[in-house]
């Protein structure tokens, strides 16, 4: 039995995981059934007035995509300050967590049961999309940081804005996806490659921060 993200990360459910990285999701989230916005046409994704403009919609989505929002800010906050982590290599490794760790809590919020082993192949694959950036400039940053002052400094400031830009674009990704009633089986990386890479040059251009007005 595996407990669902802590107090820090604001979850409070419990999920269970199998053997296949597949965890059942708490009984507080709303189920895609109870979500679904209609599945997109050949696999695209409804994206920007469904993600960043939810005022048009009725309160209850309205609520549902803040608070799915609120987790994307906290956990990109969270992956940019693992980017500060001194030691190469634990920074990387910090950031993967962090991610993996709002795909859970997302997962919890919409219901839609968690699948650890499939969400590590999909967030490598929609990172593979700004190839060769992403990897050049997070290696690139994590090595820096053995380098006396200027490339430590250098190398804090490169990795942490790569995990938030990163892990924020990551986070809009799959909020829409559930939004729209998928689940970590259905998810089609090819279809969101283009808006993935969008938002990730939109956060890299901020510093890797997440945007205040995306939800």
């Amino acid at each position: 039995m595996e407990s669902a993200p802590g107090p820090d990360d604001g979850s409070q459910s419990q999920a269970t995981e199998s053997q296949d990285g597949t965890e059942s999701p708490g009984a507080c989230g709303p189920g895609p059934e109870s979500t679904s916005l209609g599945s997109a046409p050949e696999g695209a994704l409804q994206v920007d007035s469904e993600v960043h403009n939810p005022a048009g919609r009725d309160d209850e989505v309205q609520q549902r995509v803040a608070r799915a929002m609120e987790v994307v800010r906290r956990r990109t906050n969270w992956a940019i300050a693992g980017g500060l982590l001194p030691i190469p290599g634990f920074d990387i490794l910090a950031i993967a967590g962090v991610q993996l760790a709002m795909l859970r809590e997302l997962s919890v919020h919409y219901g839609v049961p968690f699948q650890r082993n499939l969400a590590k192949s999909l967030t490598t694959t929609l990172l593979g999309s700004v190839l060769p950036y992403a990897v050049g400039a997070g290696l690139a940053g994590s090595i820096a940081k053995v380098m006396p002052v200027l490339g430590w400094g250098v190398g804090l400031a490169a990795v942490s804005a790569l995990a938030g830009a990163a892990t924020h674009a990551t986070g809009l990704v799959f909020v829409q996806h559930f939004e729209s009633g998928g689940t970590f089986l259905d998810f089609d990386p090819v279809a969101t490659r283009e808006f993935f890479r969008r938002e990730f040059d939109a956060a890299r251009n901020r510093g890797g921060s997440s945007s205040a007005g995306s939800a």
